[in-house]
């Protein structure tokens, strides 16, 4: 079927075949044998999205406080209560990350208190901003149903949607789930500027790069990853092009509209750029000073990055392939059929949005994997792309079935999907409401064990048998003790030395290590309760006091 026969339904669909029509003639073939790629949304895919979506909200959202706060949730759980209480937020260097988080925790904590009038904060109110951006960035895969086709698109957007790491760090209250949706933001909100030249566009790419780089200091690499794959994809399929057309220069379509004056200089491109300009400071200047509080925070914005710099190749090191060893045993499906996809792309050369997924995906891998500081968390900066071209290879599949007219090849296909598509969410399921503390998991990363939730009921029930309730007095010798202070952060006398002192309180908590070295007073007037492993390696000692009052 050739372009000029296709009917469109809207605006947008007449876009695309002006687009279309000035790719190469083997691009506009393997754009048209996309499925579903332009006009109405079939059933299925109205019936995909609403599955997908569902999908994405329960295992998300679903028990959000099973899992007990891992150390970083708690250090910006501590963030989130002083703002919250205290209205103070001042951004240090050293901590590392954005203040994006922080915000978006505070708008929800505030909602959430409209409905819980004690004033407190909750596990679940700053829990559900990852969830949010989690189930966003599923949403904003959707949008590529036209580079991807219906088909494509939901295979990307499904793979994300299950997907073990995706779920497991879309529960955790980090950063990584808002610096992936804003990442993937720059990109349609690009795609869709490059296919219309709508200001709009370039202001929301404009203020995604500003939040992506007041979420997290790595900022710097993903938008590097991402100038390079736009550069690189351009000359690349330009140059294919060029090759398959006998190095003739394309002739220029001759429709209004079809060739966008973008080289002339003039008032109105003039008030675009001003306008992505303050798209990108307000937020930025506004984030980083604390709403104008504390100045300060502007010069320390680009401190950070002397911090980063040393942790980055000093801390958490590991071997250069341990993302791809952490994704072929919990992700399997995204990596295999994201390399299958990016090669397949890559070797056509027709398509610069599909290019441009591959350089993005493995350009992110080779960065991140580069970098000498590593965590599990950090691959979803290339799950995402990874899906995508993965998108592209199911895309491809199909059409190659359906044009070969092989109906088992076909029914064998369907039936591998499904098989899939049911080990990736066994597997989600598995780790994120089962096996979300078990250590043997890849994804499984310093995480707080279920146990310590049962040290803070001990501590509870000590301080209600003495009578003084939440005015007991606590100190912890043990220097790992985060994510305790939020636990016990209405435990007003609640000290942290983080070394062995003279006991007095009435609850002592140390650590295995320490237990030698304790002083014989403790072992005289102390009771050892109990030991609670914190995370691997570290587990807790209770001690609780014998004296009568």
């Amino acid at each position: 079927m050739s372009t000029d026969s296709i009917r469109f339904h809207s605006r947008e669909d007449r876009l695309e075949d002006t687009i279309v029509s000035d790719q190469s003639p083997a691009a506009r073939a393997d754009h048209t044998s996309k499925v579903g790629g332009a006009g109405s949304p079939s059933r299925l895919w109205q019936l995909g999205t609403l599955v997908i979506l569902t999908l994405a909200v329960l295992l998300r959202y679903y028990d959000l406080a099973r899992k007990p706060l891992h150390h970083d949730e708690g250090i910006n759980a501590y963030f989130v209560d002083r703002l919250f209480h205290q209205g103070v937020y001042h951004y240090d260097p050293a901590n590392y990350h954005g203040p994006t988080l922080y915000y978006c925790a505070l708008i929800t904590s505030s909602v959430n208190e409209l409905f819980s009038p004690a004033n407190e904060l909750s596990i679940v109110s700053m829990r559900v901003v990852p969830v949010l951006f989690g189930i966003a960035t599923v949403w904003l895969l959707l949008c590529l149903r036209r580079q991807l086709g219906e088909l494509g698109a939901l295979a990307a957007t499904l793979l994300t949607a299950i997907s073990p790491a995706a779920v497991y760090w879309s529960r955790d209250f980090i950063h990584e789930s808002l610096f992936v949706f804003f990442t993937l933001g720059i990109v349609i909100a690009a795609v869709r500027y490059r296919e219309t030249v709508g200001t709009k566009y370039l202001v929301l790419a404009s203020a995604s790069v500003a939040l992506l780089v007041a979420t997290k200091e790595t900022a710097v690499i993903s938008v590097v990853v991402l100038l390079l794959a736009a550069f690189c994809s351009f000359f690349y399929v330009r140059a294919r092009t060029r090759v398959a057309n006998g190095y003739r220069t394309p002739r220029a379509s001759g429709r209004v509209g079809a060739a966008p004056a973008r080289v002339r200089f003039h008032g109105r491109k003039l008030a675009t750029i001003s306008l992505a300009l303050i798209a990108f400071l307000v937020p930025y200047l506004l984030l980083y000073s604390s709403f104008l509080s504390d100045p300060a925070g502007l010069h320390k914005s680009i401190e950070t990055f002397k911090y980063w710099v040393r942790a980055g190749t000093t801390q958490q090191t590991w071997p250069w392939y341990t993302y791809l060893g952490w994704m072929a045993e919990a992700d399997l499906p995204p990596l295999g059929l994201g390399a299958l996809g990016a090669a397949l792309v890559v070797w056509r050369g027709q398509d610069r949005f599909a290019v441009f997924s591959a350089l993005w995906a493995f350009g992110s891998l080779t960065a991140y994997s580069l970098l000498p500081y590593k965590t599990p968390w950090l691959a979803l900066n290339f799950l995402v792309p990874l899906a995508i071209c993965s998108g592209q290879a199911v895309t491809a599949g199909w059409g190659y079935m359906r044009s070969s007219g092989n109906e088992r090849a076909k029914r064998l296909l369907i039936t591998l999907a499904l098989l899939t598509t049911m080990a990736s969410l066994y597997q989600s399921i598995k780790l994120n409401f089962f096996a979300y503390d078990d250590e043997r998991y890849p994804y499984v990363y310093m995480q707080t064990r279920r146990e310590t939730l049962s040290l803070v009921e001990q501590i509870n029930n000590i301080a209600t048998r003495s009578g003084t309730g939440k005015q007991t007095t606590i100190t912890i010798t043990t220097p790992d003790y985060w994510p305790l202070p939020w636990y016990l952060r209405d435990y007003k006398f609640a000290g942290y030395p983080g070394r062995i002192v003279d006991p007095k309180e009435t609850i002592i908590i140390a650590s295995e290590q320490q237990e030698p070295d304790l002083p014989p007073s403790l072992r005289e007037h102390y009771q050892r309760v109990g030991s609670y492993p914190l995370r691997p390696g570290v587990n807790l000692v209770l001690y609780a006091s014998n004296r009568k009052p």
